[in-house]
């Protein structure tokens, strides 16, 4: 009996040393280490004031909790709508309450002075005289006879409406203050608002009525508000050609524009023209301001002198137009294709893109004007497009839309060339309708001299009437016979007073009408290039094959073949004239490696952290480690008193 009693106590005391032991070992392991955090991108981010910011976080370990990003919290002073220095800040605690070191990310807002961009002038040409009517009725010719010029303000202001650069204009005759302009486009006048008037940077001498203007002038139409000097919207013109009217021998009795023929003898002559625009060709191809070698490049397009074309193309190939204007780059696609020359690739400048790129779901370019949608339908025609692409459609429709009740697009030579845009849509609803109106106006308006007002307007005109074949043989010949009487000794159209550069740009315009070619016969066609897939960057999987993208490109073909080899494989999203992103076709990974037991494995193999990142999630180990330590080292203990003491 004292034996066992005995052996009690002597296993009591064991077990009560030992428990003393464990809370022992258990406070040396106790949790004392902090956990680190590590920023997510750069330490020191610079940005420009207004700029959105966007932070990138930062992640934390713990050597007993693991991953404990997010107990991250984080404090930030930023503010980019003022220039400075800021921060953010990120704290974390492990739950044994050890507080990791703060990591700090450095913000500059910097200030940034903005370059506006340069104005855009629209070049015009200046007739010696003009006829405008005021908001009475009453119609006022210019110049008067007191006028210091004949090339004036008033007609510069004319020549823009015809142009289509505004839509229209109000002059107000004061009988105090004479006649003034009021209003331009109808726009809503505040009560201190007026249309200011600026000639080279400087404030007009006098109204639109008496201003002299002369070529590369820049004339400034600015909607003011006086009280306060805002400016409110611009209007840009530039001066490009003052043009004399030509005298003309009067008509035979009899002849009255396009109701009978002329007799006149003289005949055009295409190669005097040539030779005229010949002499005029620079040394490096060109023909001076792009403006005009373009046209001239229009002109010589079915010409045999092979000298100046092979010269001009060398020139156009060597110096792309770079121009946000979407007209400046419809002429050029126009002389490119004129001349047999890729638009989308024979130059550095892709131009059908340039203009693709300017259409807004609506119209092309700028949306107060419709030179540049009708110029745009003119080569995209050309250009591999059809009336079953919605991008022409929607054009079509827009251009209709600004036909005026009388059946023109602001003037005689607008009207022409929005024939000629879609005169091969005429299946298309409303087409054939809104150019049978374009053709009764052209027609109303030629003058007894057979001309449309003048060259240039007459050029066009001939080239929009000779697509109706026989139909306007009358009105064409009488409009041959004006172009006829403005050719000069020289080879070039208009008067000899008259600048080179005008001459050039008339000359050109004319030569296709002699020839009785439109733009649609000039303009060589040309396919759309090759479209290709472009996948989206992202990654998409079925049952057995996972897709991802990467930053390279492949050719559609490329796509097919791996669709092929493939079995069962979801293809990313398909779009047109897009790049298509690299494809990695994966097999998914064994059931094994894709559980739990496999990625924990993976982690324990490959990652020097992985025995706590594994851990983490299971439980709370922490606090239950301790317990779990205990616990054991009782039940270890007890088994050697059952063994060895004989329980």
């Amino acid at each position: 009996m004292k034996n066992k009693i005995y052996k009690i106590i002597v296993g009591i005391f064991f077990i009560l040393v030992s428990f003393n032991f464990v809370l022992a070992d258990n406070e040396n392991t106790k949790d004392t280490t902090a956990p680190v955090i590590f920023l997510t991108g750069s330490e020191n981010v610079s940005l420009n004031v207004g700029d959105e910011y966007v932070d990138n976080g930062a992640t934390a370990t713990d050597d007993i909790d693991g991953d404990i990003t997010k107990n991250i919290t984080s404090y930030s002073t930023v503010d980019t709508s003022v220039v400075g220095n800021y921060s953010v800040t990120y704290s974390v605690s492990d739950k044994a309450g050890n507080i990791a070191t703060q990591v700090i990310r450095n913000i500059i807002v910097n200030n940034i002075i903005v370059t506006p961009p340069a104005p855009v002038y629209y070049d015009i040409s200046v007739k010696d005289n003009c006829t405008v009517v005021d908001t009475d009725g009453v119609s006022h010719i210019f110049p008067v006879e007191n006028s210091e010029n004949k090339f004036l303000g008033i007609c510069a202001l004319v020549s823009a409406k015809e142009a289509n650069y505004i839509n229209s204009f109000e002059l107000v005759n004061d009988p105090s203050m004479g006649l003034y302009l009021k209003n331009i486009n109808d726009t809503v006048l505040g009560q201190s608002e007026y249309w200011a008037l600026w000639l080279n940077g400087e404030f007009a001498i006098c109204g639109v009525g008496c201003l002299p203007v002369a070529v590369d002038d820049k004339l400034d139409l600015v909607l003011t508000d006086w009280m306060t000097s805002a400016e409110i919207t611009k209007i840009l013109l530039r001066i490009n050609f003052l043009e004399n009217t030509p005298i003309i021998p009067p008509a035979p009795s009899g002849s009255n524009g396009g109701s009978s023929s002329t007799t006149l003898d003289k005949k055009f002559s295409i190669p005097n023209a040539l030779a005229f625009l010949s002499s005029n060709q620079k040394s490096d191809g060109s023909f001076g301001a792009q403006l005009y070698t373009d046209w001239v490049a229009i002109a010589l397009s079915t010409q045999s002198n092979s000298n100046i074309k092979s010269n001009l193309v060398s020139y156009l190939k060597s110096n792309p137009l770079n121009s946000s204007v979407a007209t400046d780059n419809e002429r050029r696609a126009m002389a490119l294709m004129a001349l047999g020359v890729n638009p989308y690739n024979g130059t550095d400048v892709n131009y059908i893109k340039k203009i693709i790129d300017s259409f807004d779901g609506v119209q092309f370019g700028d949306d107060s004007l419709v030179n540049d949608d009708i110029f745009a339908l003119i080569v995209l025609s050309k250009a591999g497009y059809s009336s079953s692409d919605d991008i022409i459609k929607r054009n079509i429709d827009f251009i209709i839309s600004e036909q005026s009740p009388d059946g023109s697009w602001g003037s005689v030579d607008m009207t022409a060339a929005a024939i000629e845009a879609l005169y091969n849509y005429k299946r298309v609803s409303g087409v054939f309708d809104s150019i049978s109106r374009g053709f009764k106006y052209i027609k109303d308006h030629q003058l007894p001299n057979g001309g449309f007002t003048n060259s240039s307007s007459t050029s066009w005109a001939i080239q929009a009437l000779i697509l109706e074949g026989g139909t306007y043989s009358i009105e064409i010949n009488n409009a041959l016979e004006y172009l006829s009487s403005l050719q000069q000794s020289d080879g070039g159209v208009d008067d000899v007073l008259s600048s080179i550069s005008s001459r050039i740009w008339t000359t050109s315009y004319a030569i296709p009408a002699v020839n009785k070619l439109s733009w649609s016969d000039i303009l060589n066609e040309f396919d759309r290039p090759e479209e290709i897939i472009s996948t989206n960057k992202n990654l998409e999987s079925n049952d057995n094959i996972i897709i991802q993208t990467e930053e390279s490109t492949l050719k559609k073909e490329e796509v097919e073949s791996i669709e092929s080899k493939t079995d069962k494989t979801s293809l990313l999203p398909i779009r047109k004239n897009k790049e298509v992103k690299k494809i990695l076709v994966q097999k998914d990974m064994p059931e094994k490696e894709n559980s739990k037991e496999g990625i924990a494995s993976n982690n324990l193999e490959n990652n020097s952290l992985s025995a706590s990142v594994a851990l983490s999630g299971v439980g709370d180990i922490n606090n239950g480690s301790i317990l779990l330590s205990i616990f054991t080292k009782i039940k270890v203990l007890f088994k050697w008193l059952w063994v060895h003491l004989g329980f």
